[in-house]
């Protein structure tokens, strides 16, 4: 196998998800590069690695989305009081 192929579960380990989640990424069409030959699957590592980093960016906006609403809210100072001056932020 090319190195710039990877197995189902070598895919699925990259980006910690099970296997039935990963066959939904590649139904939906959000994982390109799947190859099949002589009835094996191969998934291009580029674009594991490029979903992967589109995930990551999708989770930190969600994140940061999270942590101002909760800071509008006063929630987020709520959280803060108690905390030792050094772990605040």
């Amino acid at each position: 196998m090319d190195s710039d192929e990877l197995t189902r579960e070598e895919a699925a380990k990259i980006l910690h998800v099970s296997s039935a989640y990963l066959d939904k990424l590649i139904v939906a069409g959000l994982l390109p590069g799947v190859d099949v030959t002589e009835g094996r699957e191969r998934i291009l590592r580029r674009s594991v690695l490029a979903f992967k980093r589109k995930l990551g960016k999708e989770q930190k906006a969600s994140l940061r989305s999270m942590m101002e609403a909760s800071e509008r809210a006063g929630l987020y100072e709520e959280e803060l009081r108690g905390l030792p001056p050094h772990r605040r932020k």
